[in-house]
């Protein structure tokens, strides 16, 4: 399986053979789905929280004496009916993450690229030095000129002894 190799102008300069233990997977759904579940609750903070009657800041006085008012007897102000009360079954903080065997992970990540590259939407770009380390010529050089709505590509960054970075899109020796 080859795929075109291309510099940063969007100009072919060559192919690439493509190893198809990695690039040949027929994606499964199932395999894609879980590794993407997997990924999206790994991602997960799990810093909400709330507090509840016993974490609201405040003395337990009793709000009003308990008789000859006319309102309905009250203990304490902090309770979860009461403005500015705790809440009641609210989000605490957890552990969101799930478990995935390593060798699940890896087929996903497998399938993910052959079905990239079967749609098209997989570009690979031949190493090149930027004249000048900037955002706005990394943005320039990253909207690469293609068919495809959405491509995959894959960034390396690497400095160098007088403070230059190349840039590497898939960088063809770790296809193989």
């Amino acid at each position: 399986m080859q795929i075109e190799v291309l510099n940063l102008d969007g100009k072919t300069v060559g192919k690439q053979e493509l190893a198809d233990v990695i690039f040949g997977i027929e994606p499964r759904a199932d395999i894609l789905h879980r590794v993407v579940t997997w990924q999206r609750a790994n991602a997960r903070a799990g810093t909400h929280a709330v507090k509840t009657v016993s974490d609201v800041a405040g003395s337990g006085k009793k709000a009003f004496k308990q008789k000859k008012t006319g309102n309905a007897r009250e203990g304490e102000k902090y309770n979860v009916h009461m403005r500015g009360g705790g809440v009641v079954h609210g989000p605490v903080v957890r552990d969101h993450s799930i478990d995935l065997p390593k060798k699940i992970r890896s087929l996903g990540l497998k399938m993910a690229l052959s079905s990239k590259l079967k749609d098209g939407s997989l570009i690979v770009i031949d190493s090149e030095k930027m004249s000048v380390v900037k955002t706005n010529t990394l943005f320039n050089y990253y909207t690469v000129p293609t068919d495809s709505d959405k491509a995959t590509i894959t960034l390396e960054l690497e400095s160098d002894a007088d403070n230059a970075c190349e840039l590497y899109y898939c960088a063809s020796d770790k296809l193989t």
